[in-house]
């Protein structure tokens, strides 16, 4: 799998998180297999709060694209 964009934005807003893509590319201990992609925050999530996620790569030569909403907790 390669990514080639993997945003999470907050629901009505437009400028996407500042977040961390790790794959078995940036991953040093390669312990992640070569088809997950994860994105961890760098500032917490908001509580009670929905964000967008899109997410386009390729998985064995094909393109992908996906997106998902979530709504964190109260």
């Amino acid at each position: 799998m390669t990514v080639t964009s993997f945003t999470v934005t907050e629901a009505g807003q437009n400028t996407p998180l500042d977040v961390r893509l790790i794959t078995k590319d940036s991953d040093p201990n390669k312990y992640i297999p070569s088809n997950y992609a994860f994105v961890v925050g760098k500032a917490p999530f908001k509580v009670n709060t929905t964000y967008n996620v899109v997410f386009s790569g390729k998985v064995n030569g094909i393109a992908v694209s996906k997106s998902w909403s979530f709504t964190t907790q109260a």
